[in-house]
């Protein structure tokens, strides 16, 4: 009897911690209660010594957004400023490392990031590789990008040219010219593809909602559906293998789209 008391105390116990935590993190939400992490470094660059943006971000969530000057600007919300490395070199590389990954107890609930804000004006290139962490870039850039990620989710606003590897992480994009896309155990959510674009995905459904084609392109699923509608400039050839297909309307166009799904069903509107 002791011991069945004993087991409802703990399990009491645990379940107040659960509870309480998510009261703190929808407080945080809510902006009720302020859950962030101090600003612990901020430095500025000037946009004529910066081709090339490094990222190398292990737990630490990325956000890129625009300024409202000429200089780019990179802040770490965190626990020390000792925890990110960043060094620049004379081919006009900026690289951002996060070199020390020990989280403290008072920002437990807590994932530390780092902001870069540049300016609209910037064409560089982004190269981010990102383990456990998000990456978002919220406004729109005339920049390319290459980003690999692993267990984090993506966002992007708007973008050139991109290059994207995801393993384990969801995939949001607004606007792009040129996708190269290959993801694993990833839903992929495409709002507008302006001329062409390579899109593999394994365990996870992809959807294009608008697609004007100016270069032949592909976009193949295994053990996923693919959804696409507004296609322009293309004609479609669509197969699939254990699913179902169905394609609205005849596409005729210039350009090839080649659709091919595995193991899932391709719905063309």
């Amino acid at each position: 009897m002791k011991e069945k008391k004993k087991m409802s105390r703990n399990n009491l116990i645990i379940l107040i911690a659960v509870i309480l935590c998510g009261l703190m993190f929808l407080l945080n939400l809510c902006g009720v209660f302020d859950l962030r992490l101090n600003l612990v470094y901020t430095n500025e660059y000037n946009i004529s010594n910066v081709n090339n943006i490094n990222f190398n971000m292990l737990y630490y969530d990325l956000e890129v957004k625009a300024g409202s000057n000429d200089k780019i600007i990179v802040k770490y919300y965190g626990n020390d400023k000792e925890n990110i490395d960043i060094s620049s070199s004379t081919n006009k590389d900026l690289n951002i490392e996060m070199v020390n990954h020990k989280f403290s107890h008072k920002n437990g609930f807590l994932k530390q990031k780092v902001v870069v804000i540049l300016p609209k004006s910037y064409i560089g290139t982004l190269n981010v590789n990102s383990t456990d962490g998000d990456v978002s870039i919220r406004n729109n850039f005339n920049i390319n990008a290459n980003i690999e990620t692993i267990d984090g989710d993506t966002y992007l606003s708007k973008i050139n040219k991109l290059t994207i590897k995801s393993d384990d992480g969801d995939v949001s994009i607004n606007k792009v010219r040129v996708l190269d896309l290959d993801v694993v155990d990833s839903e992929v959510v495409i709002s507008d593809i302006k001329e062409e674009a390579s899109v593999m995905s394994v365990d996870g459904d992809i959807t294009i909602n608008k697609f004007n084609l100016t270069n032949n392109s592909v976009v193949e699923s295994r053990d996923g559906d693919i959804f696409i509608k507004n296609i322009k400039n293309a004609s479609v050839d669509a197969s699939d293998t254990l699913g179902d297909k169905i394609v609205a309307k005849s596409y005729k166009g210039t350009y090839q789209l080649k659709v091919n799904s595995v193991k899932g069903d391709i719905i063309i509107r």
